[in-house]
C-alpha cells in the first residue's frame, strides 16, 4: 500500500519559470487506491496559495525556502477509499499572534510574504479541506476541484477564496466554512461552490461575500461580524432571497429598494416563494459596523 506514496523531502520545480524560486516540499502520489482525500493543512505565518493544477500529484505543496528553514510535521493514512494528510508547516522566524494583532490595530505596514506556500490538488479526487492559517495573506481558487467540504479558519489572516476561472465545484458541497478572528474575509462566486451550507464568521473586519449568479439550488448562508461591515452582492432577478438580520443599535443595515419586511428584521425580495427551489436564505448578525446587500448590476 505505501509504495504508492510518495514523500518528496526537497526537489527543484521544473520547467515552471513561474515557480523558478520554489522547491517542492510535500507530495503524495495520485493513484487509484483512494477516491477521496481528507487534508488537514496548517501554516503558522506567510502568504499561502491553493488552486488546482494539472500536476500528476494529487497533492503537493511548494515553498520558496529550503526544508531546514522550517519546522514541519507529514503524514499520512489510508483508510478504505479515504486517504488522510496531515500537515503543519510552522516558521522558525514567525511573529506571534499578539504582534500580528497589534501591527493590524495600529497599521504597521509589515506584510508576511517573506514565506510563501502554494498547494496544488487535482481536478480527478474529491477533497475535504480543512485550511488554517495564522498570520498573512491566504489566497484559495477552487476552480474545477470537487470539494465536499471546505473549513477556513485563521487568528490573523486575509482571506480570498472563489472560483477565479468560472469552473465550479465537480460535487454538492455540505459545507463551505470560513471563520476569521482579525482580518478581512473576500468569497468570489459562490453560487459555483454547489453548497448546502455557507458560512462567514469575521471578528474584526470586514467581510464580502459575491452570490451575485443564480444559484443551481438552495443555499442557507450564515454570516457574522462582531466589528467591521458585510457586504453582499446578489442576483437583480429571478433568484428568491430572503434575510434574517440580528443587528445591535451600533449595526447600519441597507438594502436594495427590491426587498420589503414580512415580520420584524425578515427581508424577502419579490422571487421568494416559501419552500421553493434554488433560493439563497441568508441568516446576518452584526454587532458593530453595517450591513450592505446589493444587487448585481
Amino acid at each position: 500500500m505505501w509504495k504508492h506514496i510518495v514523500l518528496t523531502g526537497v526537489a527543484i520545480c521544473s520547467g515552471l519559470l513561474v515557480y523558478a524560486q520554489s522547491r517542492k516540499h510535500f507530495a503524495v502520489e495520485n493513484t487509484g487506491e483512494y477516491k477521496k482525500i481528507v487534508i488537514n493543512y496548517s501554516a503558522t505565518s506567510g502568504t499561502c496559495y491553493l488552486s488546482p493544477s494539472k500536476k500528476s500529484d494529487a497533492f503537493s505543496v511548494y515553498g520558496n525556502k529550503d526544508i531546514d528553514e522550517f519546522n514541519h510535521s507529514f503524514d499520512i493514512n489510508i483508510n478504505g477509499k479515504i486517504c488522510t494528510i496531515n500537515l503543519k508547516i510552522e516558521d522558525k522566524s514567525s511573529e506571534s499572534i499578539s504582534q500580528s494583532i497589534s501591527n493590524k490595530m495600529f497599521k504597521s505596514g509589515k506584510n508576511f510574504s517573506e514565506s510563501i506556500w502554494k498547494i496544488f490538488l487535482n481536478d480527478d479526487k474529491v477533497y475535504d479541506l480543512n485550511l488554517k492559517y495564522g498570520i498573512g495573506d491566504a489566497y484559495i481558487d477552487l476552480s474545477s476541484l470537487a470539494v465536499e467540504n471546505l473549513f477556513v479558519n485563521t487568528g490573523s489572516a486575509d482571506v480570498s477564496v472563489g472560483y477565479l476561472s468560472g469552473i465550479g465545484n465537480q460535487t454538492r458541497m455540505d459545507t463551505f466554512n470560513v471563520q476569521v478572528d482579525l482580518g478581512s474575509v473576500q468569497m468570489h462566486k459562490l453560487n459555483l461552490a454547489n453548497a448546502n451550507v455557507i458560512i462567514a464568521e469575521v471578528g474584526f473586519g470586514d467581510a464580502f461575500l459575491d452570490l451575485s449568479d443564480r444559484p443551481k439550488s438552495t443555499s442557507y448562508i450564515d454570516a457574522s461580524v462582531g466589528a467591521g461591515n458585510l457586504e453582499v452582492l446578489v442576483p437583480r432577478s429571478g433568484t428568491g432571497i430572503k434575510v434574517m438580520i440580528n443587528s445591535t443599535m451600533l449595526c447600519g443595515v441597507k438594502l436594495s429598494k427590491s426587498f420589503h419586511e414580512t415580520e420584524s428584521d425578515v427581508f424577502v425580495n419579490e422571487y421568494y416563494e416559501e419552500d421553493a427551489e434554488n433560493q439563497l436564505i441568508f441568516n446576518i448578525e452584526v454587532s458593530l459596523g453595517n450591513i450592505l446587500f446589493k444587487e448585481k448590476k
